[in-house]
């Protein structure tokens, strides 16, 4: 009896002892179960653990069903997928342990995953064995795909066509993948790449589809799938994007993209169109086969540049075309065609002076005001096409080269005489009668011939003065010849520099104002050539058409120099022979009158 009643205490004893001791289940389960990263053979997950020491991790195809772990059963785990312990439908325990993430190996790319974490708490029974206690009623379950197999060959022969100034199109050749995505960014260089296991909304409109946040400026997806040609629209004017293509498979978050070797493509849309056409064309130093042609710059809204081109005729309705450069001749037939008519002018200023023109003949001119954007990867010429200005004038008839000859008089009376002359091979000739004398003429031959006047208080002008000359120039050879001059500093006609043109100086404190000619006269023909100052612009007149002008006031500076023709200082200009050069006053006050033949 007192046997049976020690066992019976014995027994009571040991079930008390490991009821004490044995581990109580966990309360709280793990959450928050993330992928932070995948492959084509391997996910790696994260989780928040909940209240047990340790925990066990299972992986098993999505399609399988739950197995869950036996108290007091100690699983191994092996990160390899199949080689860990075996719960059952296919449960392999891929983690054991106390950490809060792990990975499974040897998946199989492109399959879904379910994966479930078993907290648990470990005990010591009476005879010091372990003893595990899974919470099985709560645990979370989480489902991941792995990536499919990536293309082995990329997009490639990305290019850009029909560029504009908001919009462009896009185009390449797709690689092996099953899709290809087509992202921009506005820069010269190209930047962020797709994220595998991530599908992207795209648009057309760039900036409204999804962005690729890497780095600023941030790539925008124009196309995601099987496009392979895009014309991308909300662009900026002027502004420089490069695009990338990438190929790539799968499908859900199964998305793998090949993000090696992929193409890029920089351009640069069409600068912004002027909004403003020039206006007011003039024409002027017309002759048989040249003209200058004038225009007026808008205020507002006029382009940088300007192109002008010409036609024979009244109309022109040649454009020119975007994207395009067109270079300029003034020599007519030289410079480049738009359409037929040929550009005869390329840049930012307010007149070009045309050779090379057919006598007699009509010739129409349109101005066309344009923009270019700077830093440029194409051609970025914008022309403002749905206004520009024209016009039309027309050139003179040849020049005779034989001049009437064998003037004579006869019936002469008090008040009329009758004129008779050999006709030259003019069409026609004009006669003019005035009261004077012929004067004898000088002829300067540029080296030392010269006529100098001493001098005086007349030729001391002051806020007002024209002078005037009739020349005829055989060859210019010595830089800044004059025609005439008071010296240095006060006012001189002249030869500007080595060119072909001329200039009127006047010096007011001290300072030249130049008004520098656009005309050549070295053609050995005569020309008409006047100097004006009238208290705000000193002008230049050749043929009495208005040649140059600059702005000037105050009074003339005067110097203690001789009035000389054809000579100031060392500098002689050899100016030919036989008719009258003239120096005479217009409406100025202070005129210089002059009289002498050369």
């Amino acid at each position: 009896m007192k046997k049976v009643l020690f066992n019976y205490l014995l027994a009571l004893a040991f079930i008390a002892f490991n009821t004490n001791v044995f581990a109580q289940q966990p309360t709280v389960p793990a959450t928050n179960v993330i992928t932070v990263g995948k492959t084509t053979t391997s996910i790696s997950i994260n989780w928040t653990s909940g209240n047990g020491s340790n925990r066990i991790v299972t992986c098993a195809l999505a399609t399988s069903s739950a197995a869950v772990p036996t108290d007091g059963n100690a699983y191994t785990q092996n990160s390899g997928f199949g080689s860990g312990s075996h719960l059952g439908n296919g449960n392999y325990v891929i983690y054991n342990g106390s950490s809060y993430g792990c990975n499974a190996f040897n998946l199989t790319p492109g399959t879904s995953y379910r994966f479930r974490v078993f907290e648990y708490l470990i005990g010591i029974n009476g005879f010091d064995f372990n003893y595990e206690n899974y919470l099985t009623s709560s645990y979370p379950t989480y489902t991941e795909y792995t990536l499919t197999t990536e293309p082995t060959i990329n997009a490639s022969v990305l290019n850009v066509s029909n560029i504009a100034v908001n919009s462009a199109t896009l185009s390449f050749t797709s690689g092996n993948g099953t899709y290809d995505l087509l992202a921009l960014r506005a820069s010269s260089a190209y930047a962020n790449t797709p994220v595998d296991g991530t599908s992207y909304s795209p648009s057309t409109a760039y900036g409204s589809g999804t962005s690729l946040t890497t780095s600023s400026p941030y790539s925008y997806i124009l196309s995601w799938g099987t496009l392979t040609t895009v014309n991308t629209t909300s662009l900026s004017p002027g502004v420089t994007y490069t695009a990338a293509a990438f190929a790539f498979n799968g499908s859900s978050s199964t998305y793998n993209y090949m993000t090696t070797g992929y193409p890029t493509k920089t351009f640069t849309t069409l600068a912004a169109e002027p909004t403003s056409a020039s206006n007011t064309i003039s024409f002027s130093n017309v002759t048989d086969n040249s003209m200058t042609v004038s225009w007026t710059i808008p205020s507002s809204g006029a382009g940088v540049y300007r192109i002008v081109t010409c036609k024979p005729g009244t109309t022109n309705t040649d454009l020119p075309t975007d994207a395009t450069y067109y270079i300029p001749s003034a020599t007519y037939g030289a410079g480049n065609l738009v359409g037929s008519s040929y550009v005869v002018y390329n840049g930012y200023g307010n007149f070009v002076n045309v050779t090379g023109l057919s006598n007699s003949q009509n010739y129409s001119f349109s101005v066309f005001e344009y923009n270019v954007a700077t830093n440029t990867y194409n051609n970025t010429y914008n022309y403002q096409t749905g206004s520009y200005l024209n016009g039309y004038a027309q050139t003179l008839a040849v020049e005779p080269t034989v001049a009437s000859s064998g003037l004579t008089f006869s019936n002469i009376t008090s008040n009329s005489v009758r004129a008779t002359w050999a006709n030259g091979n003019g069409a026609r000739r004009n006669v003019g009668v005035r009261a004077g004398r012929i004067q004898t003429g000088l002829a300067f031959d540029g080296t030392n011939d010269y006529v100098s006047i001493p001098n005086e208080s007349n030729f001391d002008f002051t806020s007002q003065m024209t002078v005037e000359a009739w020349i005829k120039v055989n060859t210019f050879n010595i830089a800044y010849q004059t025609i005439v001059s008071k010296g240095d500093h006060s006012w001189r006609i002249q030869r500007y520099a080595n060119t072909n043109t001329l200039e009127f100086d006047v010096t007011i404190g001290g300072i030249d104002k130049r008004a520098i000619g656009n005309r050549s006269v070295n053609d050995g023909k005569w020309h008409h050539v006047a100097g004006v100052y009238n208290g705000s612009q000193v002008q230049l007149y050749i043929d009495g058409t208005l040649d140059s002008y600059t702005t000037a006031t105050g009074n003339i500076d005067n110097t203690s120099h001789a009035v000389a023709i054809g000579e100031n200082l060392k500098q002689l200009v050899a100016i030919s022979t036989d008719k009258l050069m003239k120096f005479v006053y217009g409406t100025m006050h202070n005129p210089l009158e002059i009289f002498v033949a050369i």
